[in-house]
């Protein structure tokens, strides 16, 4: 084991050379690192992912049809609901137990689904952490030593992953800054007292989070704490509290973009005008509606391939997010090309009988044990009681499957909280064709209703 982990350490201190002014290297030799990683990528996909060998074969493709990103086209589009139909399709066979971890989507999208990293993969993806430090560093004044805070689900993605590679490796928790892990399950007022005492330069949370703490922080004769920089992943953030935090208490906002499918897919610079994409570790597509791929600044459907993964391998995958090219170069002077900060799902918040607020992923763990829910949707009608839609996989048992979901809510919102829970074929859409797992009917509610489930 001490061998192993010594392996990992110098490959990641070997992955993080150079990572912090990887952007901006000319974009030609960023397009020669991806290219090579399409091709090798293709090739272990055609040897040892199920999926891939059945389908390149029926298309008559092989390996020596791929030769750069754009060749990637020529496989049809995946989506989501093929990954979590199936999930060991795309499980290569070469993946090994002991060296790989498994995770779930949050289920934040009403749609959990399963996706397993190799170590290797994992490693590379904290060593291109490195790639927005420079923005960090400005924003907080320094390189290093500095105070952070994680607001995140203990059981989250985040959390799960960042474990798993320090117990194979010797990078420490927070070995740049000195760091405070959070839950978003514990009430906002108890997770403010632990953030004054700490006094962070940098809060990092999901964008709905920072919605709920932005009052706070707003708030006439506030004595909070308000940190330097705040960064946001996982979820929007609304244009008005993002320019409220920057112009009112100057906090510098930035975010990233991410998906438990595809980690690290870009970030945010200084100068706030789009999201620099990590091209050569996971290259974007926008398509219309029939796959067609649209040029800078037409919205589409945002379509990902992953070349860093090498135990679920998801090439040309749509995410369900909605975003454009930004066109031109951008003043920051990085090469990455840029995206407009992607409309994903916006989710409301669900509250308690005592007038506690809950995020959707304080109630996502519910769904995602025991028998397979396809789909779901919670509609908060009053503080007293939540109506539950779930699309649940066959065969199950519908009975105990309602009663676990019920008992489970109840556990998070109070045991007085009556929860209804009806098995239903569809959902309806918000007028972005996106599905919201989350609707509050309360009033004050902090998104507007939009689609609920149908019987």
């Amino acid at each position: 084991m001490t061998l192993k982990r010594l392996y990992w350490t110098a490959r990641l201190a070997w992955c993080v050379r150079g990572q912090a002014g990887y952007a901006f290297r000319p974009i030609e030799a960023i397009r020669r690192d991806q290219a090579r990683r399409v091709r090798r990528i293709v090739a272990h996909a055609w040897r040892t992912v199920p999926y891939y060998r059945e389908t390149m074969a029926r298309l008559g493709l092989t390996p020596a049809d791929f030769r750069t990103v754009e060749d990637l086209a020529k496989l049809p589009i995946l989506e989501r609901r093929e990954l979590h139909a199936d999930p060991e399709r795309f499980l290569s066979s070469a993946c090994r137990p002991e060296r790989s971890a498994r995770t779930l989507t949050s289920g934040s999208s009403g749609t959990p689904i399963a996706v397993t990293y190799d170590m290797a993969s994992l490693v590379m993806t904290m060593a291109h952490g490195e790639r927005p430090r420079p923005v960090i560093a400005r924003a907080v004044g320094r390189w290093r030593g500095y105070r952070e805070t994680l607001i995140a689900s203990p059981y989250g993605n985040l959390v799960q992953m960042s474990r798993f590679c320090r117990e194979r490796t010797w990078v420490p928790w927070g070995f740049r800054a000195r760091s405070q892990l959070l839950s978003v399950a514990d009430p906002i007022e108890e997770n403010l007292a632990r953030m004054d005492a700490h006094k962070p330069d940098l809060v990092m949370s999901f964008g709905s989070y920072f919605e709920a703490l932005a009052p706070f922080w707003l708030a006439l004769g506030s004595r909070h704490h308000v940190p330097r920089a705040i960064g946001y992943g996982g979820d929007a953030l609304s244009d008005t509290v993002r320019r409220r935090l920057a112009e009112e208490r100057g906090i510098e906002v930035v975010s990233g973009y991410q998906a438990v499918e595809a980690n690290r897919i870009g970030f945010e610079c200084e100068c706030h005008n789009g999201v620099h994409l990590n091209v050569d570790l996971h290259p974007v597509r926008i398509v219309d509606a029939d796959g067609r791929d649209l040029p800078p600044g037409e919205q589409g459907d945002v379509v990902v391939s992953t070349l860093v993964n090498r135990a679920t391998v998801l090439l040309n995958y749509r995410l369900g997010d909605l975003a454009a090219f930004v066109p031109g170069p951008c003043p920051c002077g990085r090469s990455l090309p840029r995206l407009t900060q992607p409309l994903g799902r916006c989710d409301d918040w669900l509250a308690t009988p005592s007038g506690q607020r809950v995020s959707s992923y304080s109630v996502a763990g519910v769904f995602l044990q025991g028998d397979p829910i396809w789909q779901y949707q919670v509609v908060q009608e009053s503080p007293r009681r939540v109506r539950v839609g779930l699309h649940a996989g066959e065969p199950c048992d519908r009975s105990s499957l309602a009663c676990r979901v019920g008992d489970g809510l109840r556990n998070v919102l109070g045991g007085e909280v009556e929860v209804q829970v009806e098995f239903v074929t569809s959902f309806e859409r918000t007028p972005f064709g996106k599905h919201r797992c989350i609707l509050s009917r309360l009033a004050g509610s902090q998104r507007a209703p939009a689609g609920e489930a149908r019987p």
